[in-house]
């Protein structure tokens, strides 16, 4: 059993810009679908549309309520954020002894544990939104695939992300086992 080292979100917490970076992120990726969507099939949709209008009610309906398009975009906007303050309270980080354990989701959460034995590479890094807002977010790198996606914690802010990269580049260099000719020098045959 992991003893407690209080190395944890509590801790180390999470910057209080990551929902706002995220439903940013979202809101600029789905505007940016929308409006290729509007871009691409707007010709085609205003001349059917329009010749079609008088004889089809169904198309008068979207005509009469098209303005309703942005109060719905704005409540989609409202609900991510929400749903990204929930994310935050809910995610879970924990540095072990012998692991570190990082549990994300709200519908279908997901835990990731990672002994220190398989680490090969931490860094710390930002894309553009994080640079806005502050954040980094530092990354744990094993020979996974998957570690990739999952193995990170999230908009923490620059001193929290460098102590925890020490932090964590601590731990491992504890775990690593040496190997090749200094294996057989520290043996005593």
């Amino acid at each position: 059993m992991d003893s407690d080292t209080g190395l944890t979100k509590e801790k180390y917490p999470l910057n209080k810009n990551k929902p706002l970076k995220k439903t940013i992120s979202i809101v600029f990726s789905t505007s940016f679908i929308v409006f290729f969507l509007l871009i691409a099939f707007s010709v085609p949709m205003i001349t059917i549309l329009t010749t079609l209008s008088d004889s089809i009610p169904v198309f008068d309906l979207i005509f009469k309520y098209l303005y309703l398009f942005p109060i719905f975009y704005f409540m989609f906007i409202v609900l991510v954020f929400i749903y990204q303050k929930i994310y935050i309270k809910y995610y879970f980080y924990h540095i072990g002894d012998n692991y570190l354990s990082i549990k994300k989701g709200i519908f279908a959460p997901h835990e990731i544990i990672v002994p220190w034995e398989k680490i090969q590479d931490i860094y710390v890094d930002q894309d553009v939104f994080d640079r806005i807002l502050g954040l980094y977010d530092v990354h744990i790198s094993t020979a996974t695939i998957i570690s990739r996606a999952t193995a990170h914690i999230d908009g923490v802010n620059q001193k929290n992300a460098y102590e925890l990269r020490t932090i964590l580049l601590e731990k491992v260099r504890s775990h690593i086992r040496p190997s090749g000719p200094q294996a057989i020098t520290n043996n005593n045959f």
